[in-house]
């Protein structure tokens, strides 16, 4: 029920407001005014302001329901202003309506006056910059345009489904219609302001349920009466868009126009200045000239630079159309055989965007030089500027040159540095219109890329298994020998004929270089045959190391199999390629093509495993599998060279009979062929697998050998059967899938061997080389009248851990390509794979550089924040990329050992230093890549990175000081592995040098663990750091009596006799001095390194004694000297001592001659061996009595001196005896027999203890 909005109804909901006030509403009757509001909008509106005041000056109600009202009452409002909203749009809605035919009208008319053609006068007089304006002006509108044209052509999707909301809409008012009449009809006593409230709303709600069904028929209607001008509005849009854009391209092509006209009058302006110039200002003029000329070229490159964007973007806006209406299309009808057929055929429309990636790349680089060159140009015209400062710049330095008029030379040189100014400015906006095209030209062909690659993969996802054509049927027999006829007829060959004749006679340098080519491959095939069977022969004998055999036997298996290939290659290269050829032309030139390819890949098996060939040869691939192979390759490449031929050539053309039955029976061979040739390559009992089964008897490829064998086969088959039933497409992209596949795999597998082969040699070279340098140390150690020694070899190489490192690390990642390649061949097919991108984990963002036009026409470049989305993809590449990091870095040392530092003259120090920074770079850059690909990039993660650094760097500092200094010794190299070094009490040989720690092991093989900042922070001896030669010191005692100059000689001959020590510097005997019971020489020679030291000590010591025999000369023995304080018993019971007390000889002992008087007895002394370089003791007490007796070798000689009995024995003193006795039969200390009174250098008077 409508109400009439009047004022005497408005007072009259005051005066019932007033009444409500007082606490008294009556009753109201169940009649429609109940069910609807009795007011207008506006009064509605101004009764709920009035209830919200009264409520908020009322004492009489609690702040709970003060606050339920006000939000009942806001709501009312809130549902008003919708009522109204309503209200607005069923008024435009009947407008639209009304005035629909006469819009009709109207706009048919407009279309009717708009011309097919505009073209636009431009007035003489404007300049490039004016229509520069204009266009930017036209290209803004046609911007709105194209916005207008798309809001016209989505409109008919709009308004379907506007439809099926209103009509959902529709049986939700009426149920919400139903609901709120109930509610009003329910009697209300008027007694509680909230049921007040409530019922108001209620009403308010009622008033725009109805308002909005009214509102969504006025929209029907609106939608009928512009039925018919929707094409009409959607025509005109079109219509004008198309004219902006030929008035856009009219104004471009004058711009450019006068552009390349202005430029060459300029340049013709400045060549003839040029000659015409003073000769002081020639140089200047020239440069103008120059300048000139370059503008020219410039004006050339943006004419160039428009064609190409036009062309671009009106691809573009085919591929988004295209796009478009697939997608309407399929959302329409669904994925119907038809809808199939057309969505295949517009794929193939679409442009190839491989091309285009690669002038994206190639353009990155040219907006760079660009933009320099602005700069270059803009620092000259900043220095041209000020034309009379530099005027009297160029007359200064001209001042003295002889012949030159100031006054005449003045205007001259002012009116070319004037010229030059405007060449600049011209060339500047030149290069910023240049620059502007470049940005224009790659965000379309970006932009290009990227929906092409979208559309591609829209079509792919949704035309796989939809059939494309009819199951094979008798009627096909025939469509096959008309395709037949058509593809190989003598009238199709004739035209073929002529095609090859036009393309040498207009191409002859092509064809004759073709020639050059194919023709000595062919005919020089046998000789190349020969030559592969000849290095076979050659690399089968075990000490070949020359992998650059191998490399050239690889080269020869490729020329062999592209003998064959090339000519039929080059031939549907050349029928293919001219942009006008006929469609037999093409078809056939594709198909050859296609021949060419499959006839080399298995031509290249076929060869590969040839007797003697790279397979048996050279890879040592087992004798079942290379016949397999061999046999398997050798029948099908002629057959599927041929099958490939009909296949390619009928899927070329357009009659879709023909490639649906002679193609598809073509298709069908070929999958026959192949199946038959898997059966006889991958049988168990003799093929490729057969030695591998053998030899892993029970595992998992033998125990599952009766599924992959029969399924290798039948896959074939079932794809022939797919093709055969309809599935033509869905077959064909399988089986090219698959056909690459097996490609990958044979080249993963050939490039496996190959690098296995590169590691067999190079471990093999090594080993040679290794024997060599030990045969030759052999042969210098058992020459002895070699002058000099050769240098040592460096230290050993472990050729076992290098080439298990390797062979790791190359089989790792060959099986992570080979697991990539197949992911990519196959994520576009199989939805497994695809699910990985759209398995969205979590949001992160990108920093990008981009080139932006600004509003005012300016270019710059800004860094922006693109969202992405890390996919599960993205996290098992991160994975696989940390996986091969930690692989790498514990294998990286035997790749470097083989591919570049046994080329190097390091030496072991340098070659682990090198392969421990290897090792930390690639830990460095696998964790950033890794982090990268999840989204943690180093701007995300720096500053939490750099907080945990500081906070570990507190924690364990001691760890981080170790790590720094591991880092400091791998690059400044104080110590090296294979290093002799002395840290603390500790000598040994330097073993490896870790991220903590550095391994010591010393001459008991015992190892010691040094923290790496032991040797940063505290001192550290090198034997071997920069020079190896060291010192050999070995004392010599002799008796005394001795002829001292024989003993010279004798020394100094053992020491020049050997054949390790070193002739420079040269032996040194020193006779050092009187010992006590001996004449003590000192021989110093010097060895090359440490490697024999203990060695050649031995072989000198035992060569000295030999010869001192020889001589007669006696090594003193050496004479200790125990006095002993009280021994009563012992003498007692050797009957050593007389009634006086005094020592008398007895039982072999004699007492010295001269014994001491005084009562104090002198302390034992012990004779060190002749080798010690120090004395302890009396070095003034007599030797002994020519009569006493000898000791044995080795044995100290005991005398009893002042042996003074004392009246009772200390507990101490028994202790002293056993101390003293261990002392007497102890050797020297190895300390002792290490001191030298005569170091070569400070701090080396030592050499390490062995």
């Amino acid at each position: 029920m409508r109400f009439v909005c009047g004022q005497g109804m408005r007072w009259a909901w005051f005066l019932l407001l007033a009444a409500m006030l007082c606490g008294r509403w009556a009753a109201p009757s169940r009649g429609s005014e109940n069910t609807t509001p009795p007011a207008s909008d506006d009064a509605i509106a101004e009764l709920i302001q009035l209830r919200v005041r009264q409520i908020e000056q009322s004492p009489g109600l609690d702040e709970s329901t003060r606050k339920t009202l006000k939000t009942v009452y806001d709501e009312a409002q809130q549902t008003l202003a919708k009522v109204r909203e309503w209200s607005e749009k069923t008024t435009q809605f009947a407008q639209t309506a009304l005035h629909a035919p006469s819009m009709l009208e109207q706009t048919k008319a407009e279309l009717a006056a708009q011309p097919a053609e505009r073209t636009i006068v431009v007035p003489p007089e404007a300049t490039i910059k004016e229509i520069e304006q204009a266009i930017v002006n036209r290209e803004s509108e046609l911007g709105r345009l194209r916005a207008e044209l798309e809001r016209l052509e989505a409109e008919p999707k709009r308004r379907a489904a506007q439809r099926e909301q209103n009509a959902q809409r529709i049986g939700e008012l009426r149920q919400t219609l139903s609901k709120l009449g109930a509610e009003l009809q329910t009697p209300n006593d008027g007694r509680d302001p909230l049921a007040d409230a409530r019922r108001l709303l209620s009403w308010v709600q009622h008033r725009a349920a109805e308002q909005e069904l009214l509102a969504i028929d006025r929209q029907a209607a609106a939608f009928e009466a512009t039925a018919e001008l929707l094409p009409v509005q959607r025509d005109l849009a079109q219509r004008r868009v198309v004219l902006a854009e030929q008035e856009i391209k009219q104004l471009q092509e004058l711009v450019n126009a006068r552009r390349q006209a202005e430029a060459a009058r300029q340049a013709q302006t400045a060549k003839l200045d040029a000659l015409r110039a003073h000769p002081a200002v020639r140089r200047l003029a020239e440069e103008n000239a120059a300048m000139a000329e370059q503008r020219k070229e410039i004006a050339q490159r943006i004419t160039a630079l428009t064609s190409q964007l036009e062309q671009t973007t009106q691809l573009l806006h085919q591929v988004e159309d295209q796009f478009k209406r697939a997608r309407e299309k399929v959302d329409a009808v669904g994925l119907t055989n038809a809808i199939g057929l057309l969505l295949r055929k517009q794929r193939d429309a679409l442009p190839n965007i491989s091309q285009r990636r690669r002038d994206l790349s190639a353009r990155q680089m040219l907006i760079a030089e660009t933009q320099l060159a602005l700069l270059q140009l803009r620092d000259q015209r900043a220095e041209s500027a000020d034309v009379e400062l530099r005027t009297q710049q160029m007359m200064a330095q001209l001042a003295g040159a002889a012949g030159v008029d100031s006054a005449s030379l003045g205007p001259l040189v002012r009116d070319a540095l004037r010229s030059r100014k405007d060449y600049l400015d011209a060339l500047i906006n030149d290069h910023h219109a240049y620059f502007d095209k470049l940005v224009d030209l790659d965000n379309a062909e970006r932009r290009l890329v990227e929906a092409t690659e979208q559309c591609a993969r829209f079509i792919d996802e949704r035309v796989l298994w939809i059939t494309s054509d009819a199951p094979l049927q008798a009627d096909d027999l025939r469509h096959g020998r008309d395709a037949a006829w058509w593809l190989l007829g003598p009238e199709g060959w004739a035209e073929i004929g002529r095609a090859l004749i036009d393309d040498a006679v207009h191409k002859p340098a092509m064809l004759l270089l073709a020639l050059l080519v194919i023709v000595p491959l062919i005919a020089l095939r046998p000789a190349l045959l020969r030559r592969l069977r000849e290095l076979g022969e050659q690399v089968r004998k075990a000490n070949c190391y020359r992998f650059s055999l191998t490399i050239h036997a690889l080269v020869l298996t490729l020329l062999v199999s592209a003998a064959w290939a090339a000519p039929a290659a080059y031939v549907g290269w050349r029928l293919a390629a001219p942009f006008d050829a006929s469609e037999l032309c093409k078809a056939v030139g594709t198909g050859l093509m296609a021949a060419a390819r499959a006839f080399f890949v298995i031509q290249l098996i076929y060869v590969s495993c040839r007797t003697a060939g790279l397979a048996e040869a050279h890879f040592a691939w087992s004798e079942s599998a290379v016949r397999a192979l061999r046999h398997g390759a050798g029948w099908l490449r002629w057959p599927g060279a041929a099958m490939a031929f009909l296949v390619a050539s009928l899927d070329q053309q357009s009659n879709d009979r023909w490639d649906g039955s002679l193609g598809r029976l073509a298709f069908i061979a070929g999958l026959l062929l192949s199946s038959l040739a898997l059966q006889r390559i991958l049988r168990p009992g003799g093929g490729v697998f057969h030695q591998w089964l053998i030899e892993h008897r029970g595992g998992w490829l033998d125990r599952l050998r009766y599924l992959w064998y029969p399924a290798a086969v039948l896959v074939p088959i079932a794809l022939a059967l797919l093709a055969a039933v309809g599935y033509y497409y869905t077959a064909q992209q399988l089986a090219a899938r698959l056909a690459l596949t097996a490609y990958l795999a044979f080249a993963f597998v050939l490039l496996r061997s190959l690098l296995l082969r590169w590691i067999l040699v190079s471990r093999r070279k090594l080993a040679i080389e290794e024997a060599r340098r030990r045969r030759a140390q052999l042969e210098a150690a058992g020459d002895e009248n070699a002058a000099e020694l050769p240098t040592p070899a460096p230290a050993e190489r472990d050729l076992a851990a290098i080439n298990t490192q390797t062979r790791r690390l190359v089989e790792y990642t060959l099986i992570v390509g080979a697991l990539l390649s197949a992911w990519m061949v196959w994520v576009d097919v199989t939805p497994a794979l695809r699910f990985l991108n759209e398995v969205r984990l979590w949001e992160t963002t990108v920093i990008e550089s981009v080139v932006e036009k600004t509003p005012s026409g300016t270019i710059e470049n800004r860094t922006v924040e693109r969202p992405t989305a890390v996919t599960l993809a993205n996290l098992i590449l991160a994975l696989v990329v940390l996986g091969m990091t930690v692989t790498a870095a514990r294998n990286i040392p035997g790749l470097l050992e083989l591919a570049l530092l046994q080329h190097l003259p390091f030496d072991a120090g340098v070659r682990y230093a090198c392969a421990t920074v290897s090792r930390y770079l690639i830990v460095i850059v696998g964790l950033t890549t890794s982090c990268g690909m999840i989204g943690l990039s180093w701007s995300k993660v720096q500053w939490l990175v750099a907080a945990v650094g500081v906070g570990l760097g507190f924690g364990l500092q001691e760890i981080f000081a170790n790590f720094v200094s591991g880092l400091i010794i791998l690059l400044e190299r104080p110590i090296r592995v294979g290093d002799v070094i002395t840290v603390g009490e500790v000598n040994g040989k330097v073993a490896r040098i870790r991220m903590r720690a550095t391994t010591i092991v010393d001459w008991d093989r015992k190892e010691l663990i040094v923290p790496n900042k032991e040797f940063i922070t505290g001192r550290v001896l090198n034997w071997t750091l920069s020079d190896q030669v060291n010192r050999l010191v070995i004392n010599v005692g002799v008796a005394y009596g001795s002829d001292t100059q024989k003993t010279t000689e004798l020394l100094l001959r053992a020491a020049k006799e050997h054949p390790l020590v070193l002739d420079d510097p040269a032996p040194q005997v020193v006779f050092h001095s009187f010992g006590s019971s001996s004449l003590d020489f000192v021989l110093r020679c010097f060895l090359p390194n440490m490697d024999n030291r203990n060695t050649v000590l031995h072989e000198l010591n035992s060569t000295i004694d030999r010869l001192f025999r020889e001589a007669g000369i006696e090594i003193a023995f050496p004479q200790q000297d125990v006095h002993i304080r009280t021994l009563p018993h012992l003498a007692h019971a050797l009957g050593l001592a007389s009634a006086d007390g005094n020592a008398t000889t007895g039982a072999g002992l004699h007492a010295p001659t001269s014994a001491p008087t005084t009562g104090r007895p002198a302390p034992a002394r012990y004779e060190a061996s002749p080798l010690s370089a120090d004395r302890s003791g009396d070095d003034n007490a007599a030797p002994p009595s020519p009569g006493a007796i000898a000791p044995p070798p080795g044995k100290p000689t005991l005398r009893f001196d002042s042996a003074q009995q004392p009246a009772h024995r200390r507990p101490s003193d028994r202790g002293s005896d056993r101390a003293l006795d261990r002392s007497a039969s102890q050797p020297a200390s190895p300390a002792a027999l290490r001191q030298s009174s005569d170091p070569v250098r400070p701090a080396q008077n030592a050499s390490p203890e062995k």
